[in-house]
């Protein structure tokens, strides 16, 4: 799959692409989303409603604002939030 591929399904999955996934080199970008898919996104034993309210805490105890407002605004979850964040 070429990597305007990869990034069409990354934007129709999280409707953006985060710049951590533009860093990665066009040989690896598939094998890295899929990876992703597979670990982050897929149902677990933990429903994806707690891995983000997991996440959210995990950055709140570490005081990053960038993963907090990350954690907020996935909405697919369940677990995101619509409103203004206040920084």
């Amino acid at each position: 799959m070429s990597r305007s591929a990869v990034e069409s399904d990354i934007r129709e999955t999280l409707g953006l692409v985060p710049e951590f996934l533009t860093e990665i080199p066009d040989t690896m970008i598939e094998a890295e989303w899929a990876s992703f898919k597979d670990f982050e996104l897929a149902e677990t034993a933990i429903p994806n409603k707690y891995k983000e309210l997991i996440g959210l805490a995990v950055s709140g105890a570490s005081s990053c604002v960038s993963n907090a407002t990350q954690s907020l605004l996935a909405g697919d979850s369940g677990a995101g939030w619509t409103g203004r964040l206040a920084i």
